[in-house]
């Protein structure tokens, strides 16, 4: 069996670790032993839930996600299992942070946390959301300390949630459904002024 994994992170603000979870699974592709000195070369594809994390953007490496198969074999090539896969945003999902980005913000950090998003408008379906955390260019006194936005993509829109940490006023929580066709700054621009507004 492949399945298809990342690390979340676990505990409070005094005990923080990471665990690994289990993205999507696929039944077994491969039910045959290989002998000694025998090579096995096969070609498969894999379709991976539109909501798995992004490990890469604008070229860095901003999470973790691979594939375990179950082929241990020991003193090969790669005797871990741990096949790295290259996820990146959807284009939605990178005109929402480049216009975030635009309105004021730089993007500090991400993290995958454990648990599920549910709003009106949407609600995911894997143990896991990533998260997008941005802090304001200039201060303000009672403007926005920090955003953390979270997509949730269904395929046909991409449902986008931000959590507002404002000064002296707690946080707050916005969220609006996006059709995948928007995928630049301009088309996604209405849809989020709204939402930061």
């Amino acid at each position: 069996m492949a399945q298809a994994k990342t690390e979340q992170k676990l505990g409070d603000e005094e005990v923080k670790y990471n665990k690994s979870v289990v993205l999507q699974s696929w039944k077994p592709m491969l039910n045959q032993t290989i002998g000694a000195n025998e090579t096995l070369s096969r070609q498969f594809k894999l379709n991976l839930h539109p909501e798995a994390p992004a490990t890469r953007l604008f070229g860095q490496q901003i999470a973790k996600v691979w594939l375990q198969t179950g082929l241990d074999i020991k003193n090969g090539i790669d005797g871990s299992d741990k096949d790295p896969l290259v996820i990146e945003p959807s284009n939605t999902q990178l005109a929402v942070l480049e216009m975030i980005e635009n309105s004021g913000y730089r993007l500090y950090k991400t993290d995958i946390e454990a648990g599920g998003i549910r709003t009106r408008e949407f609600s995911s379906h894997l143990p896991c959301y990533q998260e997008y955390e941005f802090k304001p260019q200039s201060r303000s006194f009672f403007g926005a300390r920090e955003l953390e936005v979270t997509f949730v993509d269904n395929g046909a829109e991409t449902g986008v949630l931000i959590e507002i940490d404002r000064a002296f006023v707690g946080d707050g929580y916005r969220s609006i459904s996006i059709p995948n066709h928007c995928d630049s700054v301009e088309s996604v621009k209405p849809y989020i002024e709204r939402l930061l507004s």
